[in-house]
């Protein structure tokens, strides 16, 4: 018998809790009979180690149970049902947000028409029966008119399709939400850093004015005039900690109806500095972003989950692509715009297929000495694969993602859940 490569454990006062990232399994031991187990795992009593192997602490082969996860993660590579679509219908913007991703690869101009009718071409020899997509940029509705004539298009050509849209909402105006049925919309996603005091000091327009109010406004006649769910995704960083509060303080007071009868959601996303930008060290690192977690778990009674098993992101799934508005094709939206990054092109009506093999199992984390036995690849499935690419030249610090560091100090956490219930 052998330790599992996935147990992570967190000792204080006399006991140590041990979790398993890949069975999920978490038990409570003596720290002296933990410590001893780690060096003498055959030594142990019977009673124990019926328990530590039930829950899968304690395995015959660990590598065995590297390659059931390596299976389930595979599975996932090439099992999405419908292919999703990030387009970007231009690659404009009219927001200057300090911690965008996208920098230089922002330009002016929309997908032309014959980009559009190249797509639709693409897609109509597909052998899918539907496809999932997500209007995306750039700003998208500076290319609405593109985004209206590709589902015009999609609905000539008996495409079936289902949409979403991210958007900063400062052009989701009357006369686009009195059309907005024609998308098919599921959802629209507003990207918000809190309420004016902070919001307009971090996502204003290019030329300095605010744009809080020009959004809410917005929000509040697309409530009013279409039936289609709304998000607010809230970004914050140190310095704008209470942005998240702020906003949901804010909704509660002029959109609780909507509120109550689950029009509106509002999620928080964390400002980390993965790629260096961050001179002023405003971004979470790994343990203050899980201190915030727990912080707003126990503020809004609600709990953390554990971590689920990781799939493999859009860079490495079969069908799931992003096009700019040249028509050039990516794997990944960090990469839109970046000609350097393209792996096809809608108007030369092809994908590649090295460049496509490339992308699915370059720096695969089961190939890699350092990945395979790491504890939380289970919950990680190896990290963003592009950080990856960029760690290994060197041009970023860290290629791990946050659990790497952060799921020790959630166990006490978690088994304070699990003791109250």
């Amino acid at each position: 018998m052998e330790l599992s490569y996935y147990n992570i454990s967190y000792t204080e006062e006399g006991f140590s809790l041990v979790y398993n990232t890949f069975t999920k399994s978490f038990v409570k031991l003596p720290s002296e009979e933990w410590e001893y187990i780690q060096t003498n795992v055959n030594g142990m009593e019977l009673s124990t180690e019926n328990i530590l192997v039930k829950e899968g602490i304690v395995v015959e082969s660990a590598l065995e149970q590297l390659v059931q996860f390596k299976y389930y993660y595979h599975s996932k590579v090439f099992s999405g049902i419908y292919p999703l679509l990030y387009i970007a219908p231009t690659m404009s913007c009219n927001l200057r947000c300090f911690y965008c991703f996208e920098g230089s690869n922002k330009r002016g101009g929309v997908m032309p028409e014959s980009t559009i009718g190249n797509m639709i071409t693409m897609l109509k020899k597909s052998s899918n029966k539907h496809i999932n997509i997500v209007w995306f940029g750039g700003e998208p509705l500076l290319g609405y008119s593109s985004i209206l004539q590709i589902c015009k298009k999609m609905q000539e050509s008996l495409i079936s399709f289902k949409s979403s849209m991210i958007t900063n909402g400062t052009l989701l105006t009357k006369d686009k939400i009195n059309t907005i049925n024609e998308l098919n919309l599921d959802y629209v996603q507003i990207s918000i850093d809190g309420i004016a005091k902070d919001h307009d000091k971090r996502r204003m327009f290019n030329d300095g004015r605010p744009s809080f109010d020009i959004i809410m406004d917005n929000v509040d006649y697309y409530l009013r005039h279409s039936n289609i769910r709304f998000i607010f995704q809230v970004t914050v960083d140190k310095s704008n900690l209470t942005g998240y509060d702020d906003v949901v303080e804010y909704s509660k007071e002029r959109f609780s109806s909507f509120i109550e009868n689950h029009r509106v959601r509002i999620g928080k996303n964390y400002v980390q500095n993965r790629t260096g930008f961050d001179s002023d060290n405003k971004c979470f690192g790994d343990t203050e972003l899980i201190e915030d977690k727990i912080a707003d778990s126990e503020k809004n009674n609600k709990t953390i989950g554990f971590p689920s098993l990781a799939i493999p992101c859009m860079y490495r799934r079969k069908g799931f692509f992003a096009i700019d508005s040249n028509g050039d094709i990516f794997k990944c939206i960090k990469h839109l715009g970046d000609k350097t990054k393209k792996i096809g092109s809608v108007n030369e009506h092809s994908i590649s297929l090295p460049a496509l093999s490339k992308c699915t199992f370059e720096n695969d984390p089961f190939e890699d000495a350092e990945c395979k036995t790491c504890n939380v690849l289970p919950i990680c499935g190896g990290g963003c694969p592009i950080d990856c690419i960029k760690f290994k030249k060197g041009e970023i610090a860290s290629r791990c993602s946050y659990y790497k560091h952060s799921i020790p100090h959630l166990l006490p956490y978690y088994y304070s859940k699990i003791k109250s219930k």
